[in-house]
């Protein structure tokens, strides 16, 4: 495969001739990343990311990346979300645990094995994790320190692990920039070094004899066959299943044909003083190379042994559109997609996700009459500037979509609110519209005649920036898992202001702001109650317990008279939540344990009497409310179990209290 047109003939049965064109069409567009460096989910093109650097998709389509500088792994789903996998945005650490407990250090190269455990270079802390299709995260070797040590998994020491692969016999390979060298992680655990030595430096060969400088990227072939971006030597290198090592692709081609313009060969170093490149390799052996020193992407046609440039013009930006004019700023990684010719790119300094889809185009031409050639058309250059209306400042990140009278393009504005596009030539009307997050649609329509090229100004208007609605998520409270068709109602008093229920991922986002009472509802769980303040962006997070046998509610807004069993009406609303519950769960029997504070201190018979007293009263009010008197027993405790300092009024007032067991589910 190629991205150039070639010309093949192919005759006819019956003696004639025809020509077969073949052509090969290079798109670029952006997935996920709206240009903006920081956190944010949602919509993939008005995520926020952080230097993403690490890339695999699954066959259903999710793109898993590894985001450096928020120190998480993410992905973008099918449906065009950005969505958490793992991690704490932003917060660098070393934990196993699900999902949202897991902590990661600056996450490198990622990939996925057949039953769907994704596997991680934990960058800085020296270690490869692995991230369970249910969310559980944990350690498969390393992260016991940098070192240069081969054994069992957690005993083996890794320096900066960078990318990682699996074959078809199971095995892992992890490639260190560290410790420059290729490491194999074996289906037992173990760790065994396969080739590089642990210093820098060039050397082809077997085993530990063999050196890498720096090595970025990592990609294996239909046959076990690896691939190493050696970015200090700026080469790609080959590793055989038997462990030879040999030099691949050098640094200016040799012994391959270049099509087209290289200018000056592999580079990989990046802005930042480091190296960023990767690899991948699609079915037919031909490999694909993210070289971020030199902002391009370059195919590497193994059989025809040529070399071009599939995408990018050596100049940094971020421009969608034909791969010959689209730009990238320091693409670090690439990865073959859910098809074989679909590749999606970490873009590191744009802080975005690219795709690269190419398209084979094939056409017969039947032999024409020879004749003065006539002068082909010439495509339009459009050269496009988004400006804001007022400031005349570049708008970044816009996406433009331009047009024509037989095909539309999407285009994304650069550092300096530029696209370019080509455009068919002929006389036509031109429509220009641009969107994005914080200004006004803006849109324009203008006659394009021959020539060129077209050069364009859309103005955008800053819109008020969008109220973002309160975000509440309900989880079990063990495993953090989202909790769906939770009923959520918001209180003003005893008025019921506003109620829904939770999405398949625990999600209820309510419309209106202020002062409510939150409560939230789901069979087998006990009833959540809380007074928030619920303003736009704000959010809540509710742990919902569940009702299983020998679990406790404690309740702190059950309000008796001083000194006294009486039950105060203020009490009401909790212990209407709590009839309602054994309503919804007519299985459920509970027992109800009253507590006093250490009260006087000379008679701790009357707190044990009060204490009994107390709980037989809220037995009393929820056999009144229709629970029947068999699913209800009280016991008093006193002053025996406090679980707070009974010395400050704070933590009397949470001593006296009234807890719910359950004692059959």
């Amino acid at each position: 495969m190629r991205a150039v047109a070639g010309l093949f003939c192919l005759p006819y049965l019956w003696g004639w001739a025809q020509t077969l064109e073949v052509t090969y069409k290079v798109e670029v567009s952006t997935v996920a990343g709206s240009g903006r460096v920081g956190y944010r989910g949602g919509p993939a093109l008005e995520a926020a990311l952080n230097r993403p650097n690490g890339i695999t998709v699954d066959k259903a389509g999710h793109i898993y990346f590894s985001d450096d500088d928020n120190h998480c792994v993410r992905k973008v789903t099918p449906d065009g979300q950005v969505v958490l996998v793992a991690g704490q945005p932003r917060r660098a650490g070393f934990q196993d645990g699900d999902r949202e407990e897991a902590a990661f250090a600056s996450p490198h190269g990622l990939t996925l094995d057949p039953a769907g455990n994704l596997y991680v270079c934990d960058y800085l802390n020296h270690a490869i994790r692995r991230i369970s299709p249910s969310g559980e995260v944990t350690t498969l070797a390393g992260g016991n320190g940098g070192g240069f040590q081969d054994g069992p998994g957690r005993q083996a020491q890794f320096l900066y692990p960078i990318a990682i692969v699996h074959d078809s016999k199971g095995n892992l390979w992890v490639l260190e920039s560290g410790n420059h060298a290729l490491r194999k992680i074996t289906p037992q655990g173990r760790v065994v070094t396969v080739a590089g030595n642990g210093s820098p430096g060039y050397r082809d060969g077997k085993g530990r004899e063999t050196q890498f400088n720096s090595p970025v990227g990592l990609a294996i072939d239909k046959n076990d066959n690896l691939y190493v971006v050696d970015a200090g030597n700026r080469c790609i290198r080959k590793i055989t299943p038997t462990g030879e090592v040999s030099t691949f692709v050098s640094l200016n081609f040799r012994g391959w044909t270049i099509r087209g313009e290289l200018a000056g060969g592999l580079n990989f170093s990046t802005s930042g003083g480091g190296y960023g490149g990767g690899v991948a390799v699609d079915p037919e052996g031909n490999l694909y190379i993210a070289d971020g020193g030199r902002h391009i992407v370059y195919q590497i046609n193994a059989a025809e042994k040529t070399v071009e440039i599939l995408a990018g013009t050596g100049r940094p930006g971020w421009i969608d559109g034909q791969g010959k004019y689209a730009r990238f700023f320091e693409p670090v990684e690439i990865c073959l997609g859910e098809k074989p010719n679909v590749f999606y790119v970490c873009d590191y300094r744009n802080a975005a996700i690219r795709r690269i889809t190419i398209e084979k185009l094939e056409k017969y031409r039947k032999p024409q009459p020879v004749d003065t050639p006539k002068a082909a058309p010439q495509p339009l250059a459009l050269q496009l500037t988004v400006i804001e209306e007022g400031t005349g400042q570049p708008i970044v990140g816009a996406q433009v979509h331009v047009t024509c009278p037989d095909k539309t393009l999407s285009l994304l504005t650069s550092a300096r609110g530029e696209a370019q596009a080509e455009l068919p030539p002929g006389s036509y009307t031109l429509t220009l519209s641009a969107t994005k997050e914080g200004y006004d649609p803006a849109q324009k329509s203008l006659k394009v005649q021959e020539g060129g090229p077209l050069r364009v100004e859309l103005r955008m208007r800053k819109s008020p920036p969008p109220v973002r609605p309160f975000y509440l998520r309900v989880v079990e409270e063990k495993s953090k898992a989202p909790v769906a068709g939770a009923r959520v109602q918001l209180l003003s008093g005893a008025t019921l202001a506003q109620s829904g229920t939770t999405s398949s991922e625990g999600v209820y986002q309510p419309t209106l702001s202020g002062t409510y009472t939150v409560e939230v509802t789901h069979k087998g769980f006990f009833p959540f109650a809380q007074t928030v303040e619920v303003r736009p962006g704000d959010s809540l997070v509710v742990l919902l317990k569940k009702a299983e046998t020998g679990a406790f509610l404690r309740e702190t807004r059950i309000y008796f008279e001083p000194n006294s069993p009486v039950l105060k009406p203020s009490s009401y609303p909790a212990l209407d939540r709590i009839a309602d519950f054994l309503k919804q769960n007519p299985s459920i029997r509970l027992r109800i344990h009253g507590h006093t504070d250490i009260g006087s201190l000379e008679d701790p018979q009357h707190n044990q009497r009060l204490s009994e007293e107390r709980a037989i009263n809220v037995r009393q009010y929820l056999i009144r409310k229709g629970i029947s008197p068999d699913r209800l027993q009280a016991v008093g405790h006193g002053n025996t179990q406090p679980i707070a300092d009974n010395s400050t009024p704070e933590g009397r007032a949470l001593n006296r209290r009234v807890e719910f067991e359950v004692i059959s589910p």
